[in-house]
């Protein structure tokens, strides 16, 4: 396990005495002054944690000892979700020599890591799993490598794969032969070439293949600002719009927010603020009706969901919009 530096902050995970929980702790880069540490409970009360944490997208992903992997807010330390690894029923605790000491890797959007029986890939925003690949058992000491949308690792048997990270499919492999050939290392891709180590004293060398096709990385999810989404809808307004023109136009320009299947969509939302805006209403009052009409915040459940961030960007799109479109059509008709 190593330490995890990153925009001028330190991530140390560490185990807990008296169980509980490890404990994962951030700190100052240049002080050493504490910003928060987070008891990671693990499955039976685990009070350890054994691999590095990772950053990525705002969030620093971190594994429990025993199968439990969680994606927790930089900022706060706030547990955003967890999900529990694929393990061995027959061991559901999964001591001692199946312990999960590698950490997972993040790249565009999405979270990898290594479980008992291969390696999984979920959703890094809200932790629902996209695929899993099966690659043997007892596949705990393999680290992940990534290089040109491809995931490289290798299992115990000695064998090195190379997944599709968008789909998990094996697209090559290369078993290893003789005494001692058992894997527990992590590939590290260079310059075109990819490097594996063994057990049984030897360095390999492999020539990494070029994609097959012109190949571009999965963009991070963005969201447009509330001055982008209110341009692009002055740009398409027709002239002397009605209310309804401008209703349909902010639902055309606002962007979806797939993590939230049970907020209410932009459709609802301007529907219900136009049926309760009074004649000729002032920015004001369109801005009280959008905060009136979006749904209070749900109490968390047991792995609080990512809710807090996007909510709050889109009250603060919804209320901008209106705010300057109706300061814009305040001003022309002074005109």
């Amino acid at each position: 396990m190593t330490l995890t530096v990153d925009n001028g902050s330190v991530y140390i995970p560490s185990s807990a005495s008296g169980g509980g929980g490890g404990k994962l702790f951030k700190l100052d880069a240049n002080t050493g002054n504490l910003i928060f540490n987070v008891t990671i409970p693990g499955f039976g009360g685990s009070s350890s944690i054994m691999a590095s944490a990772t950053v990525g997208a705002g969030m620093v992903f971190v594994r429990a000892q025993n199968r439990y992997n969680y994606a927790l807010n930089a900022t706060t330390g706030d547990i955003i979700w967890m999900v529990d690894a694929r393990y061995n029923l027959g061991t559901p605790e999964q001591a001692a020599s199946v312990s999960q000491v590698c950490a997972m890797l993040y790249k565009y959007g999405r979270v990898y890591f290594n479980d008992y029986y291969g390696i999984s890939c979920v959703n890094a925003f809200n932790g629902s799993e996209l695929w899993h690949t099966w690659l043997g058992r007892e596949n705990m000491a393999q680290g992940l490598s990534y290089s040109y949308g491809r995931i490289y690792t290798v299992n115990e048997n000695g064998v090195l794969y190379v997944l599709d990270s968008l789909t998990g499919e094996k697209l090559s492999y290369y078993a290893f032969v003789g005494g001692g050939a058992e894997l527990h290392s992590m590939p590290t891709p260079y310059n075109c070439s990819l490097y594996v180590a063994s057990l049984n004293w030897n360095l390999y060398c492999f020539e990494e293949a070029p994609p097959a096709e012109p190949w571009t990385p999965t963009p991070e999810p963005t969201f447009p600002t509330a001055d982008e989404i209110a341009q692009k809808v002055l740009d398409n307004l027709p002239d002397s719009p009605s209310a309804n023109d401008i209703a349909q136009e902010i639902v055309n320009q606002l962007p979806a927010y797939p993590e939230y299947p049970e907020a209410p969509t932009a459709d609802e939302v301007a529907q219900k603020v136009l049926d309760n805006l009074p004649d000729s209403p002032s920015a004001d009052e369109v801005a009280q009706a959008v905060v009136n009409t979006l749904p209070e915040e749900p109490e968390p459940a047991e792995a609080p969901e990512y809710t807090t961030i996007d909510l709050a960007i889109l009250v603060a799109v919804v209320i901008a919009i209106a705010i300057e479109l109706v300061s814009f059509w305040t001003l022309k008709k002074r005109k």
